[in-house]
Protein backbone atom coordinates (compact mmCIF):
# COMPACT_ATOMS: atom_id res chain seq x y z
CA UNK A 1 0.00 0.00 0.00
CA UNK A 2 1.14 3.55 -0.61
CA UNK A 3 -0.37 4.93 2.78
CA UNK A 4 -0.67 3.34 6.21
CA UNK A 5 -4.26 3.55 7.85
CA UNK A 6 -3.73 6.80 9.46
CA UNK A 7 -3.06 8.55 5.91
CA UNK A 8 0.50 9.15 6.20
CA UNK A 9 2.93 7.42 3.04
CA UNK A 10 4.05 4.51 3.54
CA UNK A 11 7.53 4.57 2.95
CA UNK A 12 10.31 2.88 5.30
CA UNK A 13 12.69 5.33 6.41
CA UNK A 14 15.91 4.62 8.16
CA UNK A 15 15.67 5.81 11.65
CA UNK A 16 19.77 6.04 11.49
CA UNK A 17 22.80 4.24 10.63
CA UNK A 18 25.08 1.90 12.62
CA UNK A 19 28.72 2.23 12.19
CA UNK A 20 28.75 -0.91 10.02
CA UNK A 21 26.12 1.28 7.72
CA UNK A 22 23.39 -0.53 8.08
CA UNK A 23 20.17 0.94 8.72
CA UNK A 24 18.93 0.84 12.93
CA UNK A 25 15.21 0.96 13.11
CA UNK A 26 13.01 1.82 10.10
CA UNK A 27 9.98 4.18 10.46
CA UNK A 28 6.90 5.14 8.52
CA UNK A 29 7.97 8.09 6.94
CA UNK A 30 5.80 10.83 8.72
CA UNK A 31 4.29 8.56 11.37
CA UNK A 32 7.30 8.59 13.53
CA UNK A 33 6.54 5.14 14.79
CA UNK A 34 9.03 2.20 14.41
CA UNK A 35 8.38 -0.69 12.50
CA UNK A 36 11.54 -2.62 12.84
CA UNK A 37 14.87 -2.94 14.27
CA UNK A 38 17.18 -4.17 12.13
CA UNK A 39 19.67 -6.90 14.01
CA UNK A 40 23.19 -5.94 12.25
CA UNK A 41 25.10 -8.52 15.48
CA UNK A 42 25.15 -11.70 13.47
CA UNK A 43 27.00 -14.77 14.73
CA UNK A 44 29.92 -15.12 12.05
CA UNK A 45 31.97 -17.56 12.99
CA UNK A 46 31.00 -19.87 10.28
CA UNK A 47 32.64 -16.50 7.64
CA UNK A 48 35.80 -18.10 6.26
CA UNK A 49 33.93 -21.82 5.82
CA UNK A 50 30.95 -20.26 3.80
CA UNK A 51 30.96 -20.12 0.22
CA UNK A 52 30.64 -16.74 -1.46
CA UNK A 53 28.08 -16.15 -3.74
CA UNK A 54 27.39 -13.40 -6.94
CA UNK A 55 23.60 -13.32 -5.82
CA UNK A 56 21.14 -11.00 -7.98
CA UNK A 57 18.77 -8.60 -5.76
CA UNK A 58 15.55 -7.77 -7.77
CA UNK A 59 13.35 -4.99 -5.34
CA UNK A 60 12.00 -1.24 -6.60
CA UNK A 61 12.97 0.29 -2.98
CA UNK A 62 15.85 1.63 -2.89
CA UNK A 63 16.09 1.65 1.22
CA UNK A 64 15.72 -2.12 0.86
CA UNK A 65 18.21 -2.73 -1.92
CA UNK A 66 20.96 -0.91 0.26
CA UNK A 67 19.93 -3.00 3.24
CA UNK A 68 20.18 -6.24 1.53
CA UNK A 69 23.41 -4.61 -0.46
CA UNK A 70 25.20 -4.36 2.87
CA UNK A 71 24.41 -7.10 4.66
CA UNK A 72 25.19 -9.75 1.70
CA UNK A 73 28.52 -7.91 1.12
CA UNK A 74 28.87 -8.49 5.01
CA UNK A 75 29.05 -11.64 4.45
CA UNK A 76 31.48 -11.59 1.64
CA UNK A 77 28.61 -12.25 -0.85
CA UNK A 78 28.91 -10.07 -4.16
CA UNK A 79 24.89 -9.28 -4.96
CA UNK A 80 23.96 -7.26 -8.41
CA UNK A 81 20.89 -5.03 -7.95
CA UNK A 82 18.30 -5.04 -10.72
CA UNK A 83 14.75 -2.60 -10.03
CA UNK A 84 12.35 -4.84 -11.23
CA UNK A 85 11.89 -8.44 -12.52
CA UNK A 86 12.78 -7.67 -16.49
CA UNK A 87 16.06 -6.30 -15.54
CA UNK A 88 16.12 -9.68 -13.70
CA UNK A 89 15.32 -11.62 -16.49
CA UNK A 90 17.77 -9.88 -18.61
CA UNK A 91 20.30 -9.85 -16.03
CA UNK A 92 20.04 -13.59 -15.93
CA UNK A 93 20.00 -14.02 -19.74
CA UNK A 94 23.65 -12.25 -19.88
CA UNK A 95 25.57 -13.50 -16.23
CA UNK A 96 25.40 -16.23 -14.07
CA UNK A 97 23.97 -16.18 -10.67
CA UNK A 98 24.46 -18.50 -8.16
CA UNK A 99 21.02 -17.00 -6.41
CA UNK A 100 18.51 -14.54 -6.68
CA UNK A 101 16.40 -12.52 -4.34
CA UNK A 102 13.26 -11.43 -5.71
CA UNK A 103 10.42 -9.07 -4.67
CA UNK A 104 7.34 -10.30 -5.32
CA UNK A 105 5.30 -6.55 -6.11
CA UNK A 106 7.53 -4.24 -8.82
CA UNK A 107 6.60 -2.08 -11.86
CA UNK A 108 6.74 -3.42 -15.26
CA UNK A 109 6.84 -6.89 -14.22
CA UNK A 110 6.52 -8.28 -10.86
CA UNK A 111 8.20 -11.35 -9.17
CA UNK A 112 6.00 -13.97 -10.40
CA UNK A 113 6.00 -13.16 -13.72
CA UNK A 114 9.97 -12.92 -13.55
CA UNK A 115 9.94 -16.26 -12.17
CA UNK A 116 8.09 -17.87 -14.69
CA UNK A 117 10.32 -16.17 -17.48
CA UNK A 118 12.99 -17.79 -15.91
CA UNK A 119 12.00 -20.81 -15.36
CA UNK A 120 10.98 -21.19 -19.38
CA UNK A 121 14.54 -20.54 -20.07
CA UNK A 122 15.76 -23.38 -17.52
CA UNK A 123 13.87 -25.42 -19.69
CA UNK A 124 16.64 -24.61 -22.31
CA UNK A 125 19.13 -24.44 -20.90
CA UNK A 126 18.76 -27.15 -17.93
CA UNK A 127 20.37 -24.96 -15.29
CA UNK A 128 18.09 -24.19 -12.41
CA UNK A 129 18.86 -20.95 -10.08
CA UNK A 130 17.56 -20.88 -6.68
CA UNK A 131 14.77 -18.15 -6.16
CA UNK A 132 14.34 -16.57 -3.04
CA UNK A 133 10.85 -14.26 -2.70
CA UNK A 134 10.97 -11.35 -0.78
CA UNK A 135 7.88 -9.82 0.33
CA UNK A 136 5.82 -7.80 2.82
CA UNK A 137 3.36 -10.43 2.36
CA UNK A 138 3.40 -12.48 5.18
CA UNK A 139 -0.19 -13.68 5.43
CA UNK A 140 -1.22 -17.37 5.74
CA UNK A 141 -1.28 -18.58 1.72
CA UNK A 142 1.42 -16.08 0.57
CA UNK A 143 4.47 -18.68 0.79
CA UNK A 144 2.58 -21.39 -0.65
CA UNK A 145 1.83 -18.60 -3.20
CA UNK A 146 5.41 -18.12 -4.14
CA UNK A 147 6.57 -21.93 -3.98
CA UNK A 148 3.70 -22.90 -6.47
CA UNK A 149 5.07 -20.24 -8.59
CA UNK A 150 8.58 -21.66 -9.11
CA UNK A 151 10.20 -20.07 -6.22
CA UNK A 152 12.72 -22.58 -4.10
CA UNK A 153 12.16 -20.54 -0.75
CA UNK A 154 10.26 -17.14 0.72
CA UNK A 155 11.65 -14.46 3.56
CA UNK A 156 9.14 -11.55 4.76
CA UNK A 157 10.05 -8.04 5.15
CA UNK A 158 10.95 -6.30 6.99
CA UNK A 159 14.30 -8.40 6.65
CA UNK A 160 15.96 -9.33 9.70
CA UNK A 161 19.91 -10.53 9.47
CA UNK A 162 20.31 -13.73 10.44
CA UNK A 163 17.07 -14.80 8.71
CA UNK A 164 18.08 -13.68 5.30
CA UNK A 165 21.50 -15.68 5.87
CA UNK A 166 20.04 -18.79 7.09
CA UNK A 167 16.97 -18.63 4.17
CA UNK A 168 20.17 -17.94 1.43
CA UNK A 169 22.28 -20.78 2.97
CA UNK A 170 19.02 -22.93 3.10
CA UNK A 171 18.67 -22.33 -0.43
CA UNK A 172 21.93 -22.99 -1.90
CA UNK A 173 21.88 -26.25 -0.27
CA UNK A 174 19.23 -27.54 -1.11
CA UNK A 175 20.49 -26.52 -4.89
CA UNK A 176 23.09 -28.87 -3.99
CA UNK A 177 21.26 -31.71 -2.97
CA UNK A 178 19.13 -31.71 -5.58
CA UNK A 179 22.07 -31.63 -8.64
CA UNK A 180 23.28 -34.60 -6.34
CA UNK A 181 19.99 -36.66 -6.40
CA UNK A 182 20.31 -36.17 -10.36
CA UNK A 183 23.59 -37.05 -11.09
CA UNK A 184 23.70 -40.43 -12.55
CA UNK A 185 24.52 -43.18 -10.73
CA UNK A 186 28.22 -44.52 -10.31
CA UNK A 187 28.97 -47.36 -12.60
CA UNK A 188 27.47 -51.00 -11.84
CA UNK A 189 25.14 -49.14 -9.18
CA UNK A 190 21.36 -48.71 -11.11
Amino acid sequence: PLFNSTGQPAISLPLHWSPDGLPIGMQFAGSGQPIEEVDTEVDTGAENTRQKLRILVADDNAVNQTLVDRLLTKQGHTPVLVRDGAEAVAALDSQSFDLVLMDVQMPNMDGFEATAAIRKAEVATGIHVPIIAMTANAMKGDRERCLEAGMDSYVSKPLHAQGLYEVVEGAVDASKESVVSLSPPPDGIE
